[in-house]
């Protein structure tokens, strides 16, 4: 509504621009271009932000006009492209697609197979607001607006595709040597065949990038290969990855679309003084999670009420705290507001070196660290907050725990707590994606496995731009 209100008053006496809707319009249609790739239906609303989003406006000196913008997001919920909870969906791409392609784009990604898919294990729940079919519609509308081309489009699509055909890889246990490994299984053929061709690889080198990795230790390499769980780990973990890297450069794009010379992001301190920036010519709207509880809290909800917690202290911060204290150096007569401080509940999540973030960090780098241990974990050392409860009984006995937190009590359970938080994108896996004939597709992945989550992805991508997305030859000793 603010968006909307903001650019309309800006529109006044401005012109479509070639090539696009004019910066209004595109700036517009950067919401239901995210909201695509990066919302979904939840058990409590059908269009859900999956994601944190702060859009910055900018406006010229002295007048209304809106003359750029920048969005930043954050926290993409990764984790439910590959698993979603009951009466829920993953992505709304996923689903328009399915609806909306033509009947070439269907023959063309096999879709008839990846209407089976894994990923869309709730795919007979529909949205109620509006048809799969209209968003989608709704979706390259968008697009169009905001100027991505038809090979950008169509390469959005078929990464896309792509992840629900590597969701359907499926493996075999193998036995050499008395050491458990993994094989692709022959019966997701079909699947494997699908993924190599959208993603223009070599599906050859798809069983070493996910049932094998390559140790270092000494300067020898040794082959070690993964047991059923890791290999499935693996796969997830790549699904998972190559989806954020797609989604974070779709905001990149988007912000190339929707940015003015000389307007820096307010976070970007240097490049703001160097070009003569002034923040007061913004208005900045931030969109993220509302506080989260639902019948089974898990540790997407966690992190999503952690952020609240910490917007909610920003809140008591400068709303009450900065403001009594203004009142108090001003002499005003006023009368002290009492409001709960929840730094406490803060320090026992982010708090170090025991925290709760810090000890799921700490189970996860453990060889056999699990769910249960990690609760075991979790009960011995947080109990001393008064925000943290565990029932001897029942909570104890299934895993689960209880967070007090400012906007009430919310039950967690440690069930996947680890896999979600691990995730780990190997090297293998993103050297089988970097080999791609595409470009786009060989570039969204960063080359090291360290660098490969969404961290600095406006800066990684705009240097490749810049440098015509070519990889850097390593120089000759």
């Amino acid at each position: 509504i603010v968006m909307d209100y903001l650019t309309k008053i800006s529109q006044r006496g401005q012109k479509s621009e070639q090539g696009g809707g004019g910066i209004c319009d595109r700036v517009l249609q950067t919401n239901p271009l995210l909201e695509s790739l990066g919302n979904a239906m939840t058990r409590r609303n059908d269009n859900s932000s999956r994601f944190g989003k702060l859009i910055q406006l900018k406006f010229e000196e002295g007048k209304s006009r809106l003359i750029g913008a920048n969005v930043d997001t954050y926290l993409l919920e990764k984790a439910r492209v590959v698993r979603q909870g009951s009466g829920e969906r993953n992505f709304h791409i996923f689903y328009e697609l399915m609806e909306g392609a033509t009947d070439k784009q269907k023959r063309d990604w096999n879709m008839e197979l990846a209407e089976e898919s894994r990923l869309l294990c709730n795919e007979g729940v529909r949205r109620r607001d509006i048809s799969d079919k209209a968003q989608f519609q709704k979706t390259l509308e968008a697009m169009d607006v905001v100027g991505l081309s038809a090979e950008e489009r169509d390469r959005i699509f078929r990464v896309v595709m792509a992840v629900l055909h590597l969701g359907d890889v499926m493996f075999d246990p193998t036995f050499d040597n008395n050491e458990e490994g993994t094989k692709i299984s022959s019966e997701c053929q079909e699947s494997v065949d699908a993924l190599g061709k959208l993603l223009e690889v070599d599906t050859a080198g798809l069983e070493a990038a996910l049932c094998s990795r390559v140790i270092s230790a000494r300067g020898v390499q040794t082959k070690k290969p993964h047991n059923l769980q890791q290999a499935e780990e693996a796969r997830d973990a790549l699904c998972m990855g190559l989806y954020e890297r797609l989604f974070l450069w779709t905001v990149w794009r988007v912000n190339q679309s929707i940015s003015t010379i000389g307007f820096h992001p307010a976070a970007n301190d240097r490049a703001r003084k160097k070009a003569g920036y002034n923040h007061q010519h913004t208005i900045s709207c931030l969109d993220i999670f509302g506080f989260e509880v639902f019948d089974k809290n898990s540790f997407e909800q966690l992190c999503i009420n952690y952020a609240n917690e910490v917007l909610q202290q920003l809140f008591n911060e400068y709303v009450f705290k900065i403001e009594q204290k203004f009142y108090e150096a001003e002499g005003i007569n006023w009368k002290a507001i009492s409001f709960p401080d929840n730094h406490e509940t803060i320090r026992m999540i982010e708090g170090k070196p025991i925290g709760m973030l810090q000890l799921i960090d700490e189970e996860c780098m453990f060889p056999g660290g699990n769910d249960t241990s990690l609760h075991e974990k979790l009960y011995g050392n947080m109990k001393k907050f008064k925000a943290f409860s565990v029932d001897d009984d029942t909570q104890k006995k299934h895993n689960l725990f209880s967070v007090n937190h400012f906007a009430g009590l919310v039950e967690y359970s440690t069930d996947e707590f680890c896999a979600k938080n691990k995730n780990e994108l190997r090297q293998e896996a993103i050297e089988f994606i970097r080999s791609s004939k595409d470009s786009l597709i060989q570039i969204l992945l960063p080359p090291d496995a360290a660098t490969a989550s969404g961290a600095a992805s406006s800066e990684y991508f705009t240097k490749l731009n810049q440098s015509g997305g070519k990889k850097k030859k390593k120089k000759k000793p």
